[in-house]
């Protein structure tokens, strides 16, 4: 499919290491339930491993999990159907689904030890019907978020004395751009209830953008919904930026300089990544029927040209970063 095919792709792979190099690298697809949850008890890390070593060969200094829970796309079977062949004689109890949850967190957790810097422990959680998807959110209800964070909490706390724990947080979309939103209003409230308890180190915001977030206006609601979120003491992090303005390549430069000056003048915003690197592999490629949407930081066209917002933001990067944030893909 053609969100792991960047990865042979010799060019790509060079634009990653000379715009990218140092940063934070997230496999879009390959560390997600789907490739690596193969039934109760059973994993194959491969996929993720490789992401990995791609990002080490590439120098990116730290690598984001991406994700050990989602409830929509990319998930085995098994994990939303007490009934699947895989399961239905195995996993017979809400005792059974919850050690099985529990064995994957912590044997990937494990697996990777110092490794991976960075775990989305839950991905887009806020759904019209919450109460719908893993079987294991079916058993837990309102409880399932604080108890996935709790066991993950307490394999992290289990390993090694002696080397760098990674940090957990949640990721979601559609979130940190106005604050009389329902969807910000349900997401401040979630991650109060995690950080309250001492369970959560980031909250990732995807800020998947279109022209209304990056105009004055939706930047205003933006830095105010992000100012609250960062008075909770955790650290930000900006996950999967891509933006849509259209075709102008200057309109396009000055939205990533805007977004990522948010980002560094928020204290705790520390991380803040795009969605890819050339617009080949975005799925907004995919998602407009475009040949290539203008929405990354390099050209989908074959020598991936880099664009102006490239250049521009790396020009604005060296001369305002100041509050340690690390970028990018």
């Amino acid at each position: 499919e053609q969100y792991t095919q960047g990865i042979t792709d010799a060019l790509e792979e060079q634009r990653l290491a000379e715009a990218f190099g140092g940063g934070v690298f997230t496999a879009e697809n390959l560390c997600k339930p789907l490739y690596i949850f193969k039934g109760p008890y059973e994993y194959d890390f491969t996929p993720c491993d490789v992401e990995l070593e791609y990002a080490q060969r590439n120098k990116m200094s730290a690598f984001r999990f991406h994700t050990l829970f989602w409830d929509t796309v990319q998930v085995p079977a098994w994990m939303k159907n007490r009934n699947h062949p895989l399961v239905r004689n195995v996993l017979k109890t809400q005792a059974d689904w919850e050690d099985v949850s529990k064995d994957l967190i912590n044997r990937t957790i494990f697996h990777y030890q110092d490794r991976v810097q960075y775990y989305d422990v839950v991905n887009e959680i806020i759904l019209r019907k919450f109460h719908e998807g893993l079987v294991l959110k079916q058993y837990l209800k309102n409880q399932y978020l604080k108890t996935v964070f709790r066991w993950a909490k307490e394999s992290v706390s289990q390993l090694p004395e002696d080397i760098k724990k990674p940090l957990l947080g949640i990721n979601e979309w559609g979130v940190g751009l106005d604050i009389r939103s329902w969807r910000d209003r349900t997401y401040y409230n979630i991650v109060k209830g995690l950080v309250d308890q001492n369970l959560i180190d980031f909250i990732g915001f995807q800020m998947h953008l279109q022209s209304r977030h990056v105009s004055l206006d939706g930047l205003r609601k933006m830095r105010i919904s992000l100012e609250r979120f960062n008075d909770l003491g955790v650290e930000i992090h900006f996950t999967e930026i891509d933006i849509q303005v259209g075709a102008s390549q200057q309109r396009l430069a000055d939205a990533y300089k805007r977004v990522f000056n948010i980002c560094l003048n928020l204290s705790n915003c520390k991380v803040a990544q795009t969605w890819g690197v050339s617009d080949k592999y975005s799925w907004k490629s995919n998602i407009l029927q475009s040949s290539f949407a203008n929405v990354l930081l390099y050209k989908g066209t074959p020598s991936r040209e880099k664009k102006l917002a490239a250049t521009e933001l790396a020009e604005f990067l060296k001369d305002h970063r100041g509050n340690g944030m690390k970028c990018c893909n």
